[in-house]
């Protein structure tokens, strides 16, 4: 038996939102019947799904660049393709290229399912005009004159074309009329108020002075003479002589860079070098300095100078004839200069006259020729040349004339002299005394003495050592007066200093100035005997004559003895070859722990306290509990989809003392990565710091495959729970309506697995199967010759030690393959003292440690 259904339906407003009962009635002939129903429900809940990409978001500049509204195509699970066209709504702004325009497609299928997108396109012209010709420099220039015309700008601007500049000039005057600072501003303004602008500043500054030919000065000093108007000067009497230029010149070819008649002037410094002596010295020196200025002050000088000399010999009125000049009754006569010149002048001052002879007696009778000698005030001279007839006189008139008589008042014609002594017989008070009387006066040291005018007698000459100096006036009996090398007066034999004058004792310790090894201190002062004075003595406690390694510091004082002590590098007075820290004082040591504060690793503290030997001082050494470094929970990634298929990992530390080192299980050295694995990875990374400290973490970042369809093209989304494979172009706008990438089902990071690993005691937050870091220790801290490195953490591995200098230089690298003994010794050589790092590097960490180097 067959039968056909009847149905009924209920509808909910749309074609596809109803409800249909099918019902199945079976009857026999009798009439029993039977029935059996469906029931179905058609509801379409589902939005369409946008097949094109919704344009982006859009920032413009200009009205013109934004594109025009197009539709978009969405595919609905019941009705099929839907056309979409955008709804436009604007927001305008300040001017015709600012503006907000948002764009909304909205798609709705029968049953009034919907799903829009939109696009927002943003105008702002904020580009300002952009200037096309060259822009003038800014100049400097020297004159007004030359400051050029204003360029003529243009500009175009992204929105508005060609923009016609706006010039503004702005002028600050100086101090004349070339002194002065243009700014030329030229502004370009598009329709939205962007500008673009440009100055030039043009500095005109006259610092050039004016050009001219310098009159020379005179070849030759300039005697006094009319042609320069001089006037002369009298003997200690400054008086300013008068140059006129038209005889002297004046500047030529004068000229300026930016004006045409500079102002020439002059002005005299006249300098009177006093009283004249020689002949040709200088008297006066003019100094004339000619002053070429232009109207900003800018002058040249010129320089003349005239130097004035006498060289012009007085002027004699000599006279021809002198009368006979008559001896007194004495014998004798004198003439003065007026007996021979009867004019004296000079051109310059006064006259100093003399004779060659002046006085005259009974020897001169007859013809005399005598010259007389005129003298200026710089030594030049002229004479007059005279014969002066001399004549003696007879005062008593017996017939012989005065010069000749011996007895000059009374008459002795006959001139008897009995006792021979030359005074007439007649004249004579002692007649009879022929010398030998007792004339001495007692003197010593004069041989002939005179007692009165009559008698004359020979005293005592005693020269008992034949110097030719009698005794009573000998200072050095016994030698002879020649024996006096040094001319002190003070003869060889007796005298302290012979090459000085012992009469010169500044410092009053009876050694002679010239022979004393310290002046301004006693030669008593000599403490260790060792010749040498106190105030002189390079090691007052020892002798300053014994240097066994001749470093010019005596023996007894000698910090380094067999080095040189002048070789001290950083200055601190002790040499290097004891400086505990070269390269900074020894002497400065803040904290007296024994180690200068230039190499001291522990400023304030003590760094001689090291329980633990590690070469770190306990007050200072870090503490690598503090130390921590975090990568971030785990994280995803989606291969098939290339905008989600990298992710960033970032190590952040806290605690240590940087700077840091990292070092990721990719190799790479920086704080930040990027990782695009192609399965689900475990990354580390391992951070030491600058005390050697290290802290390691681990993060997992995950993959989940999201490529789908044919060839896997296209992308696999879970939308609204319901698995959809849509084009690589849709996935960004289906993500913005709450699609997540991925089968439904799937969960990124399944497992939050961000486990910090132990290293040097660091905390972590969760389990490890990382353990602590071995360590290493170095003694003894400080070290002078060798340095001793425990191992014994390391046995079986091999290892790399490395030392570096405070400049980062690796100056020692030590490789042992398989550490065999907890020790091993380093021969530090010649290292100089100072602070040093010391690295060890295994395959799995690297730790640094610092010590010092001193010597004895």
């Amino acid at each position: 038996m067959v039968a056909s259904p009847v149905s009924q339906f209920i509808f909910r407003g749309c074609p596809n939102n109803f409800t249909e009962v099918r019902t199945w009635t079976f009857s026999d002939t009798c009439g029993n019947s039977t029935s059996v129903s469906q029931t179905i429900h058609v509801l379409d809940d589902q939005v369409p799904i946008i097949i094109d990409m919704t344009p982006p978001d859009l920032t413009l500049s200009c009205n013109e660049d934004y594109p025009a509204p197009e539709g978009l195509t969405a595919i609905d699970n019941c009705d099929g393709i839907i056309i979409a066209s955008p709804v436009v709504q604007i927001t305008s702004g300040d001017c015709p290229n600012e503006f907000t325009e948002v764009r909304i497609w909205t798609f709705r299928d029968t049953c009034g399912n919907t799903l829009s997108t939109s696009q927002t396109i943003h105008v702002l012209d904020d580009e300002a005009p952009v200037i096309q010709e060259s822009l003038p420099p800014d100049l400097v220039l020297a004159c007004a004159e030359d400051v050029p015309a204003p360029a003529s700008l243009t500009a175009i601007d992204n929105c508005d074309g060609k923009v016609t500049a706006i010039l503004f000039e702005e002028i600050n005057l100086g101090d004349c009329a070339h002194d002065f600072t243009l700014m030329r501003t030229w502004t370009f303004s598009d329709a939205c108020g962007n500008t673009s602008t440009h100055q030039q500043t043009i500095q005109v500054l006259d610092d050039i002075p004016p050009f001219a030919d310098c009159p020379p000065s005179p070849a030759a000093p300039i005697e006094w003479s009319a042609d320069f108007n001089t006037v002369p000067v009298p003997s200690n009497t400054p008086q300013d002589p008068s140059i006129d230029p038209t005889l002297t010149g004046f500047p030529s070819n004068v000229s300026d860079n930016c004006i045409s008649a500079p102002s020439v002037a002059y002005q005299d410094d006249i300098e009177f070098f006093g009283p004249c002596n020689t002949p040709g010295q200088l008297i006066w020196r003019v100094t004339r300095t000619w002053t070429i200025e232009d109207n900003c002050g800018n002058v040249t000088a010129c320089v003349q100078v005239f130097d004035f000399i006498d060289t012009t010999p007085p002027n004699l009125g000599c006279k021809t004839n002198t009368p006979p000049l008559t001896l007194s009754l004495e014998g004798s006569a004198s003439i003065t200069p007026e007996t021979i010149v009867s004019t004296v002048s000079d051109n310059c001052g006064n006259v100093d006259l003399s004779i060659s002879k002046a006085l005259f007696n009974c020897s001169d009778v007859g013809n005399n020729t005598v010259v007389l000698t005129a003298v200026d005030e710089c030594g030049n001279t002229s004479n007059c040349s005279a014969t002066i007839r001399v004549v003696s006189a007879d005062a008593d008139g017996d017939g012989v004339a005065d010069c000749d008589d011996n007895c000059q008042l009374t008459p002795n014609p006959n001139q008897a002299d009995q006792d021979k002594d030359g005074i007439g017989n007649v004249c004579d008070d002692c007649n009879n005394n022929q010398g030998g009387g007792q004339c001495d006066d007692g003197d010593p040291c004069t041989i002939n003495d005179t007692l009165n005018a009559q008698c004359q007698c020979v005293g005592q000459e005693i020269d008992s050592d034949g110097d030719d100096v009698l005794d009573g006036c000998d200072i050095c009996l016994g030698d002879d007066a020649s024996g006096d090398s040094d001319g002190d007066g003070i003869c060889d034999d007796i005298d302290t200093c012979p090459d000085g004058d012992d009469n010169i004792d500044s410092d009053g310790d009876g050694v002679a100035d010239a022979c004393d090894l310290c002046l301004g201190n006693d030669l008593t002062g000599d403490a260790d005997q060792d010749g040498i004075c106190d105030e002189l003595d390079i090691c007052p406690d020892g002798d300053d004559n014994l240097d066994t390694d001749g470093d010019m510091v005596p023996d007894a004082c000698d910090q380094c003895p067999g080095a040189n002590d002048s070789v001290d590098t950083d200055g601190d007075g002790i040499c290097n070859e004891l400086d505990i820290c070269q390269g900074s004082d020894d002497h400065i040591d803040t904290d007296l722990d024994g180690v200068p504060d230039g190499c001291d690793q522990c400023p304030g503290e003590d760094d001689r306290i090291d329980d633990n030997n590690n070469g770190i001082p306990d007050a200072c050494e870090q503490n690598c509990e503090d130390l921590f470094v975090s990568i971030g929970n785990c994280q995803t990634v989606y291969n098939g989809y290339a905008p989600a298929a990298c992710t960033d990992l970032t190590a952040t530390v806290s605690g240590g003392v940087m700077p840091f080192s990292y070092s990721w299980s990719t190799g790479e050295t920086t704080e930040k990565i990027e990782v695009c694995p192609a399965s689900s990875t475990l990354y580390s990374v391992t951070v030491v710091d600058a005390e050697g400290c290290d802290a390691v973490n681990e993060v997992s970042v995950e993959v989940i495959n999201v490529a789908c369809g044919k060839n896997g093209k296209n992308v696999a989304l879970c939308n609204n729970g319901q698995p959809i494979c849509v084009r690589k172009n849709d996935v960004p706008a289906l993500l913005a309506a709450g699609a997540t990438l991925g089968p439904c089902g799937s969960v990124p990071c399944s497992e939050a697995a961000s486990r910090n690993l132990l290293g040097n005691g660091n905390a972590g937050s969760g389990e490890s199967s990382f353990k602590r870091p071995r360590d290493f220790t170095v003694y003894p801290n400080p070290a002078r010759t060798e340095l001793n490195v425990r191992l014994t953490d390391f046995l079986g591995q091999d290892v790399s030690i490395l030392i570096y200098n405070r400049l980062g230089t690796v100056i020692l690298l030590h490789r042992i393959a398989e550490v065999q003994t907890g020790i091993e010794r380093l021969k530090l050589g010649e290292l100089p003292p100072d602070a040093y790092l010391i690295r060890l590097k295994t395959e799995e960490l690297v730790i640094t440690k610092k010590f010092v180097v001193i010597r004895n």
